[in-house]
C-alpha cells in the first residue's frame, strides 16, 4: 500500500472451527506538504563573454531537506549547492534540479546568452628561413566585440604585423583582446630556421709534411661544399685530400650550403709536423768489398739517438749516441765478430718530441 493521504485500513480474522470473527482497524497517517516550488535566476543576456554571474535557486514546499544539482549544456553536471558562480565564454543553458526527501523533483532552466561571436586569432604560416633571414608575421582576429588589440610579448610590439629574423627556430606568441576587455586569446606560430650543420674530421691523428691528409666531411643538411686548406689549395669535393709541403699551423675552413641557399661554416686549426723518418737495416756484410760494409741507419729529423749492439750472451759490443754512426762489425778489442745475429737496442727522439725504444736484430754476413 502506498497511500497519498491519511487512510484507515480494516482487517478481519475468521476461525472456521469456532465460527468466530475478530476485526480491527489501522490508520496510516500521511503528512500533508505544500507543493514543491523552485525560484531561480531569470534568463541573462550579455554582450561579452566571461562576464561573472552567480546563479541562485530557492526551493520551497515539499518534504523538507532539498538536494540540488546544477547542469550545463557545455559541461554536463557541475555542482550540488544551491548557487553557482559562472563566467561563460559562449551562450549556455543551465539547469537546476531540486529533489526533496520524499523524492519529489522540480527543475528550471536559465538561458545565458552571449551576443558576441567567439574571438579568434590566426597567424600566417611562415616559410622556412635561413639563420638571420627576415620573415613577416601577420595576425588576424575575427569575432569578439568592437575593436581588436594585438600584442606580441616577446617583441613588445602592438602591431598586427611584425618582422622577425631569428637565428634559430623560434616560437612567437600573439595576444588579442577586444573592447569587452574580459579575456585574451593567444596564438602561437613557429618560425623554422633551417641551416646546414657543418663539421669535419682529419683522417689521421698525427699529420706530417709531404704526406696526403684525408678530410672526412661529417656535415648534415648540406649539398654543396667549399674547402680552403689554408695553404692556397681549395676543393669542392665532399671528402678531399690535401698534402702540405711545409710544417706549421694551418687553418682549414669548410663552407656548406643547402638547397635553400642557407650557409654554415667551420674553421679548424691543424698542425703539420716536420717530416720524420728512421730506417734500420737488418743485414750488412763487413768483408771490405766496398759494398754494405757498415751497419748504419737512415734518419730524418732525429734529434736524440742512442744505440747499443749485443752478442748472444748479452755483452755490449758496440754503442753510439751519433745518429750518423757506422759500425764496421768489430768488437771492443777491434776484432771482426763472427757471422750471426746480433741484437740492437735503439732509443731516439724526433724533432716532434716523439720518443721510442726499438729492439731488433742485425745479421752479420761475411
Amino acid at each position: 500500500m502506498s497511500p497519498t493521504s491519511t487512510t484507515t485500513y480494516s482487517v478481519a480474522v475468521t476461525d472456521d472451527c469456532l465460527d468466530q470473527t475478530a476485526q480491527t482497524t489501522v490508520e496510516v497517517t500521511v503528512p500533508s506538504y505544500p507543493p514543491l516550488e523552485l525560484d531561480a535566476t531569470l534568463d541573462i543576456v550579455e554582450q561579452c563573454p566571461y562576464v561573472p554571474y552567480t546563479l541562485y535557486s530557492n526551493a520551497s514546499g515539499g518534504a523538507g531537506i532539498y538536494q540540488y544539482s546544477w547542469w550545463s549544456s557545455q559541461d554536463g553536471y557541475i555542482s550540488n549547492i544551491d548557487s553557482l558562480n559562472i563566467a561563460p565564454d559562449t551562450s549556455t543553458v543551465y539547469a537546476i534540479v531540486v529533489t526533496d526527501q520524499c523524492g519529489n523533483v522540480i527543475s528550471d532552466t536559465i538561458n545565458f546568452t552571449v551576443l558576441s561571436p567567439p574571438l579568434e586569432v590566426t597567424v600566417n604560416d611562415p616559410p622556412q628561413i635561413c639563420p638571420g633571414e627576415t620573415v613577416v608575421l601577420t595576425a588576424s582576429a575575427t569575432g569578439g566585440f568592437g575593436n581588436h588589440y594585438y600584442y606580441w610579448p616577446a617583441l613588445d610590439d602592438s602591431s598586427t604585423t611584425v618582422t622577425v629574423n631569428p637565428l634559430n627556430t623560434t616560437t612567437y606568441e600573439v595576444q588579442v583582446y577586444d573592447d569587452c576587455g574580459t579575456f585574451t586569446v593567444s596564438e602561437f606560430v613557429q618560425v623554422v630556421v633551417v641551416k646546414p650543420n657543418v663539421d669535419f674530421l682529419v683522417s689521421s691523428g698525427t699529420v706530417y709534411q709531404g704526406l696526403p691528409i684525408t678530410f672526412q666531411n661529417i656535415s648534415q643538411n648540406s649539398t654543396y661544399y667549399s674547402w680552403d686548406f689554408g695553404d692556397g689549395n681549395t676543393s669542392n669535393l665532399v671528402h678531399p685530400n690535401n698534402t702540405y709541403d711545409d710544417p706549421g699551423t694551418y687553418y682549414v675552413q669548410l663552407i656548406g650550403e643547402d638547397d635553400k641557399g642557407c650557409i654554415d661554416s667551420i674553421t679548424k686549426a691543424i698542425v703539420i709536423l716536420p717530416e720524420f723518418y728512421l730506417y734500420i737495416p737488418n743485414t750488412f756484410t763487413p768483408d771490405n768489398d766496398r759494398h754494405n760494409n757498415f751497419f748504419e741507419v737512415s734518419a730524418v729529423n732525429v734529434v736524440e739517438f742512442e744505440i747499443g749492439i749485443f752478442n748472444r750472451w748479452g755483452e755490449l759490443i758496440f754503442s753510439s749516441q751519433d745518429v750518423n754512426f757506422q759500425w764496421d762489425g768489430t768488437n771492443p778489442r777491434g776484432n771482426i765478430v763472427k757471422d750471426g745475429t746480433y741484437i740492437y737496442k735503439v732509443k731516439y727522439k724526433s724533432i716532434n718530441n716523439d720518443e721510442e725504444i726499438i729492439v731488433g736484430h742485425v745479421n752479420v754476413l761475411k
